[in-house]
């Protein structure tokens, strides 16, 4: 991060850090920049020459450092990932409004990899047309004993998919030219290191989710309770779909389907969608109308399509109106 603000233009003035090896290590490889070594943080906060603070403390810390950095009249340059929780991003918003300061991220991947740089060039230059999909696949070491303790404590380091997987987050957006997104799925799993046991603990709460539920639907089924299901074209939950009607073909319940439609008129706007993750909870009942009863023949033929998939070794995906396989 430094390397970076000093080739950009910057002026390096201050380093702190509790720990004074670290410290000192700092200043001996910038000794040519001229950098000191602060007292304090508060040092820093209350020095008005500095304009811009960058900082790489414990995850779960970055958020209330970075808050008093704005509210100290300086923008922030931070590590990813940038914080651990939902709370914080909406404490960090609120403080951006308040000061007009700037909450920056360091997305080396990106920001730092010639490669990554030349293909931004090159996506904004419309060498390949428009963007319909970004694939990540790149592999991390995990280099345990380079790494401090609370690397593999969840409530500090926020989770591998919030230290990692922001990474591949970020440059989604930047290639697609996308200002959001929706996250339809996770999973992650730790296959080889028991001894640090935080590392999926996201995969077995999960996993224990889908029990409970699936225990839970099993009791109202067994109570001849009606089912309802909603579900969408998405390739996720057309599966999902799929594998559920499986399930019910052991059970003579009245079963409701509502399908997300492609797309909706209201107010003479078109207003289309891809999955139910895009409508409020409050929206769901306007989707009412397209609720219609699941004949025991219909479920037949998604259950066998359903073994398709799961027996023969399939993968599906939909395009243009279709089932590839």
């Amino acid at each position: 991060m430094t390397n970076g603000l000093l080739e950009a233009g910057a002026t390096l003035k201050w380093v702190y850090d509790p720990d004074s090896v670290k410290v000192q290590k700092f200043l001996e490889e910038y000794q040519s920049e001229g950098v000191r070594a602060a007292d304090s943080k508060e040092q820093i906060f209350q020095d008005e020459e500095v304009k811009l603070v960058a900082a790489a403390c414990i995850t779960s810390e970055r958020a209330d450092l970075g808050i008093r950095v704005m509210k100290a009249g300086k923008d922030y340059f931070v590590a990813k990932a940038p914080f651990t929780t939902l709370k914080q991003l909406a404490l960090i918003k609120q403080t951006i409004q308040e000061t007009g300061r700037k909450y920056m991220v360091h997305y080396s991947e990106r920001l730092q990899v010639e490669s990554a740089v030349y293909a931004g060039a090159l996506v904004k230059g419309g060498a390949i047309g428009k963007v319909i999909q970004v694939m990540g696949m790149g592999p991390h070491r995990l280099d345990a004993p380079s790494r401090p303790a609370w690397f593999f404590e969840k409530e500090k380091y926020g989770g591998i998919l919030c230290d990692i997987g922001s990474h591949q987050i970020e440059q989604f957006l930047y290639y697609t030219g996308a200002t959001d997104a929706t996250i339809t799925e996770s999973k992650i799993g730790n296959y080889a290191h028991p001894e640090y046991p935080e590392l999926d603990e996201e995969l077995r709460n999960l996993a224990e989710c889908y029990i409970n539920e699936m225990a839970r639907l099993k009791n109202y089924l067994d109570d001849g309770e009606q089912i309802r299901i909603w579900y969408s074209d998405a390739p996720y939950s057309i599966c999902g779909f799929y594998q559920l009607c499986s399930i019910l073909t052991k059970y003579d319940n009245s079963i409701q389907v509502v399908k997300l439609p492609q797309y909706c008129v209201r107010d003479n706007v078109i207003i289309s969608y891809k999955n139910w993750g895009e409508i409020a909870a409050e929206e769901f009942a306007g989707f009412r109308p397209y609720e219609k009863k699941l004949s025991r023949q219909e479920l037949r033929l998604y259950n066998s399509l359903w073994n398709e998939l799961e027996y023969g070794g399939l993968v599906v995906c939909k395009a243009n109106g279709s089932f590839y396989y």
